[in-house]
């Protein structure tokens, strides 16, 4: 005969199996906690803190970010920065972030003297985030992959069609501007300290307007008969457009990007080179987070004694 246990019984094993659990859990996050430095639990805790007074700030998003990584690996080894680039480096990223949004509803709305002043003032915010926080061996690496060669060419081909056939007297300096966009946005991978969500920004601000250009070229009315060059071959005389023209190579600089764009996405925690392919790790300089690739390491480690 089965005998049931009486409802304060089962209430008090209840109470000792939550118990237990809590116990449990403790020391799993006790053991978790072993294996991290002192700088690691003092840098979580602080987190915790800042999440729980406001969980929605903008504030929390840059330190997850960007204050938390004043510690960084490049190419396997330990890049430590300063307070004086932090500052720069956080309004640095708040002027770009902010002046490329209002640079590219200018340029959407047609103001292109107002494009100019605010395209102007974001080198300026480009200019204090870049600065002694650039890893010129990491920019190398970047020029011998071929997705980034040919973007540089095309941003490069943009600007000289728009300087010798210009939509107006202001087009060459919009399109500067418009290819120190692309070029800073693919040498992105080269910055030591930045903070994913302003890179996310400035990346959907480059499709978006890589898309309104394609859009204007196909549906629009921008260079509508504007002729680039004519050649003649054989007696058969032969004409290039500038509108056809722009608009391949508009298309062409997103596809160029779309892996870059997807990696840029996917990883979350900033681990791999954006626009390098075969997911080369930051870290390593390989595609593996175990290994390391010696001669990268021998050049990092001789930049930062030069820079020092």
């Amino acid at each position: 005969m089965v005998v049931q246990p009486s409802i304060e019984a089962y209430e008090a094993l209840l109470k000792r199996v939550k118990a237990l659990e809590e116990e449990v859990k403790r020391l799993r996050n006790e053991k978790r906690d072993t294996g991290r430095s002192p700088l690691e639990v003092e840098l979580k805790d602080r987190k915790t803190r800042d999440r729980k007074a406001s969980r929605n700030s903008w504030v929390d998003v840059y330190n997850e970010n960007t204050t938390l990584r004043k510690h960084k690996r490049l190419l396997g080894q330990e890049v430590e920065t300063d307070d004086g680039l932090e500052c720069r480096v956080k309004w640095g990223q708040r002027g770009a972030g902010i002046i490329t949004f209002i640079g590219v509803i200018c340029w959407v709305a047609g103001q292109h003297i107002l494009t100019v002043v605010v395209g102007s003032i974001g080198v300026i915010f480009g200019g204090m985030l870049v600065y002694k926080n650039v890893s010129f061996v990491i920019a190398k690496r970047l020029l011998r992959e071929p997705n980034v060669v040919m973007i540089l060419v095309y941003a490069l081909c943009y600007y000289v069609i728009e300087v010798a056939r210009p939509y107006n007297s202001l087009a060459p300096i919009n399109d500067a501007i418009y290819s120190l966009g692309v070029c800073g946005f693919v040498f992105v991978d080269a910055v030591k300290v930045k903070s994913r969500v302003v890179v996310m920004v400035v990346g959907i601000l480059f499709i978006f307007g890589n898309i309104y250009n394609m859009y204007n070229y196909i549906f629009g009315d921008w260079d509508q008969g504007v002729v680039l060059f004519k050649y003649t071959i054989q007696g058969n005389e032969y004409t290039f457009m500038k509108r056809s023209t722009q608009r391949s190579i508009s298309m062409q600089i997103v596809l160029f990007s779309i892996n870059g764009i997807y990696t840029l996405f996917k990883d979350k925690k900033q681990e791999l080179m954006i626009f390098a392919t075969g997911h080369i790790y930051r870290e390593t300089g390989t595609a593996s987070k175990d290994v390391e690739q010696k001669s990268f390491v021998r050049k990092i480690k001789s930049e930062k004694s030069i820079s020092v």
